[in-house]
């Protein structure tokens, strides 16, 4: 215990000088190092927002340019506004009135005719030399185990 009050004694007065130093240089050298380095962050946000200012009025610049190209396409028209939706809503009309006449005509015609003679059903009597052979083809062409059964 006394070897820690000798020792604390003895480092005191360099502990002041210590302290004295921080406050005077070390901080003071900090808080310019962090003043430098929020400039430096301001000056590279700033060159990105001023680059992508630039780029979104290159990007303006080019929708006001189409825009009065077509703006002078329509001024050209020999019809007024009014004229062109007028005509619009009647073409409308007539492409909704065609559509609906042509599925008209294709609902009506969902018959089918077919002879009886076609679906008749022959029990044609296999030989079992013609059923082995067939159950030989399954086997070859799958991995399956086919059996004849006898009834």
């Amino acid at each position: 215990m006394g070897d820690i009050k000798g020792f604390n004694k003895a480092v005191k007065p360099q502990r002041e000088v210590l302290k004295k130093e921080i406050k005077t240089q070390w901080v003071p050298s900090v808080e310019k190092l962090q003043r430098s380095d929020k400039q430096i962050g301001t000056e590279v946000v700033d060159f990105w927002a001023n680059k992508m200012e630039g780029h979104m009025r290159n990007a303006t610049a080019r929708v006001q340019e189409n825009t009065q190209s077509l703006m002078s396409v329509e001024s050209s028209s020999s019809l007024s506004m009014n004229e062109q939706l007028a005509y619009g809503s009647v073409f409308l009309m007539a492409m909704i009135a065609v559509a609906a006449l042509s599925n008209k005509g294709k609902a009506e015609s969902k018959t089918v005719e077919f002879d009886v003679e076609d679906l008749e059903m022959t029990n044609k009597k296999e030989s079992k030399k013609q059923i082995k052979n067939t159950l030989k083809q399954i086997m070859k062409t799958s991995n399956t185990k086919v059996t004849l059964m006898n009834n």
